[in-house]
């Protein structure tokens, strides 16, 4: 009995040592993501990113860390990409949005393989120069602009008004607003950036007095929705006297559609982004499995029709 009972707690304890080991394999090799989000931590865009990317992540067990950094300028966003690529993470996960950042350059300097990185949102063509094979999730804005301009031909605008809450040199705003006018080759179109504004309502106010000829108005983006309709006093009972389109979803615009202000809205469904990103990045970690080819998440558009099948799931995965 005594040779068994031995036999027995070496063979506990040898168990005790391989459950440590294999905790500690699962610790040391674990599959560590980083997702970086260009702004505050309250935008309602980038929770959607970071709603899909949490799923993903869970559903993929791997490890996400998601941070914050500055982008206000060129030089903010080129010291915030040498800090991502310079991290110890597995996998990165990031957007650009000025042609001054050198994404080629500073992959060499940080020493970053262009097969652990993947560009989400903006940044495509700034991507394909650094690696052609660089993997980008997100919308090709220049499309999204095309397919704005299209749709804005069919109600026949006298002039286009763009009003964007980004900075008019942000490379996103850039490419869409050379899609519309590519588009809408024949109707004077106007930009209005409020993006230093310190009194947007202020601003949009005077705007509306300065562009006063101005039929159609395309928004950038949710942000400057709210706003716009208090500057403009346009409320869901008020009569339709502007054609509205805008890029993006948010319960104003859904609210502001289904009352017929808003004619439709181009979509680049946000959580997609999210989640495509962080699962191709758990396929490449733990397969080196990867999509060949960008992954496309707009344009989508989405008409007035369309909002009471999606409006519960705005704010969530729309």
């Amino acid at each position: 009995m005594g040779a068994v009972k031995r036999i027995a707690q070496r063979l506990v304890k040898t168990g005790q040592i391989l459950c440590l080991i294999s905790l500690l394999h699962h610790n040391v090799f674990a599959s560590h993501i980083l997702l970086a989000i260009p702004t505050v931590a309250d935008d309602p865009f980038y929770r959607l990113v970071e709603n899909g990317a949490t799923a993903a992540a869970e559903a993929h067990n791997v490890d996400l860390k998601i941070m914050h950094y500055a982008n206000k300028s060129p030089l903010e966003e080129k010291q915030s990409i040498d800090k991502i690529l310079s991290s110890q993470h597995d996998a990165l996960i990031f957007g650009l949005f000025y042609r001054d950042t050198d994404l080629k350059q500073a992959l060499a300097k940080n020493k970053r393989s262009y097969d652990t990185i993947q560009v989400i949102n903006s940044g495509a063509e700034q991507a394909k120069i650094a690696n052609s094979q660089i993997r980008y999730v997100g919308m090709h804005d220049y499309s999204a602009g095309l397919a704005m301009g299209h749709k804005l031909i069919e109600v026949a605008p006298q002039k286009i008004l763009i009003v964007t809450h980004l900075p008019e040199k942000h490379i996103a705003v850039q490419a869409r607003i050379a899609g519309i006018q590519a588009s809408c080759a024949h109707v004077p179109v106007k930009t209005l950036d409020i993006s230093n504004s310190k009194d947007v309502l202020s601003d949009l106010k005077k705007a509306k007095n300065l562009y006063r000829d101005y039929d159609t108005v395309v928004f950038m983006g949710p942000h400057i929705v709210r706003d716009f309709m208090r500057a403009y006093n346009i409320t869901s009972r008020s009569p339709r006297v502007l054609k509205l389109a805008t890029f993006d979803l948010s319960t104003t615009i859904a609210d502001f559609m289904t009352s017929g202000h808003i004619l439709f809205t181009i979509d680049q469904q946000p959580y997609a982004q999210g989640y495509f990103a962080v699962t191709n990045a758990a396929m490449w970690i733990k397969g080196k499995l990867h999509p060949t080819s960008d992954m496309l998440t707009g344009p989508q558009l989405i008409y007035p029709y369309l909002i009471p099948d999606i409006y519960h799931e705005i704010g969530l995965t729309r």
